[in-house]
């Protein structure tokens, strides 16, 4: 039934929101999509961690509609910027270790200039894809922040964990092409990886480093917000900070997915099950709004990108049926 009423939606749509009329001579009128939720969104769910799958997702008026792209069950990481965008693969041919990719064409594809197969990524505005290199030449590894320009097919190191004993963790662009990247402890026999500070890189190189206010690797999301969405997985919640003034506020219940294109507003998804996505206005950081919710997968990545994107491909066409959602 929930097929049924998405695809009807999509046909009133076609028609120009002008309504048409039932048996009884009423008119019906679809209902306009939240222009809260103007963008392209797509994201990586699955059963867990574990097990991940691309899609993307739409917002029709009060649900949630997600579009399975790729069913290996090994695509974990996404992002993007408006022309492209890069997921991150761990599956046989890669001898299931991260791996960077496009996915702009149906299937990822390798690169083009990127040597290192990369982790934990994250795409600017520009298209640079910022992510973790591996040095496996010492013991334990060293933790690389990298920058790769698909336009000159450059890479260049940004950050290094200072010795082997400590470890970096998510990194994001923030506004202004600012870098903040997670600092730590690496972790031991009996002894998980603890986080100790966020630094933060401007682009002429120089860098200052804030204390965390979580002690694990988690979710960070900066973008053009002024606000750092920082994920609190032992405490359930999402911590806003902002680093340049030391200002806090904290989001019970929910933890960050993806900023919008403009910074304004902020999709995350409910601590217990991942299951159910919310929206936060920047003027108010303590409520939720839900925008709709899964039936099968918990989501892993997300990214949101402007309406006018054309990264992972032609939109869907109209009444292509949902793979999962309200």
């Amino acid at each position: 039934m929930r097929t049924l009423l998405a695809g009807m939606a999509i046909v009133v749509g076609v028609a120009g929101f002008g309504g048409c009329s039932n048996s009884k001579g009423e008119t019906i009128t679809a209902k306009p999509r939240d222009p809260a939720l103007s963008g392209r969104f797509y994201g990586t769910a699955g059963p867990g961690e574990s097990q991940a799958d691309l899609y993307e997702m739409e917002f029709p008026p009060d649900h949630l509609a997600l579009y399975q792209l790729t069913r290996t069950g090994r695509t974990f990481g996404v992002d993007g910027c408006e022309s492209s965008l890069t997921v991150d693969v761990a599956g046989q041919d890669v001898d299931f270790q991260d791996a960077l990719r496009h996915f702009d064409s149906g299937s990822p594809s390798v690169i083009d200039g990127l040597a290192d197969r990369g982790a934990l990524m994250s795409v600017g505005p520009d298209c640079r894809i910022l992510y973790l290199r591996l040095d496996r030449g010492t013991n334990p590894p060293t933790d690389h922040l990298m920058v790769f320009d698909p336009a000159t097919r450059q890479t260049k190191e940004i950050h290094a964990a200072p010795n082997p004993q400590t470890a970096l963790g998510i990194a994001d662009w923030g506004p202004g092409g600012r870098v903040a990247v997670f600092q730590g402890t690496a972790a031991s026999a009996g002894h998980p990886t603890v986080a100790t500070g966020i630094v933060l890189i401007s682009p002429d190189g120089s860098k200052r480093t804030i204390t965390s206010p979580v002690t694990e690797f988690g979710t960070l999301q900066w973008g053009t917000s002024k606000w750092l969405a920082l994920g609190d997985e032992a405490g359930h919640k999402t911590i806003f900070l902002d680093p340049d003034s030391g200002t806090r506020s904290e989001l019970a219940d929910w933890f960050p997915l993806a900023w919008s294109p403009d910074g304004q507003r902020l999709l995350v998804d409910d601590a217990p099950t991942r299951k159910t996505v919310g929206l936060v206005d920047t003027g108010d950081l303590h409520t939720v709004q839900t925008v709709g919710h899964t039936k099968q997968v918990a989501f892993v990545d997300v990214v949101w990108l402007p309406e006018a994107a054309t990264a992972g491909g032609p939109q869907l066409p109209p009444g292509h049926r949902p793979d999962d959602g309200d």
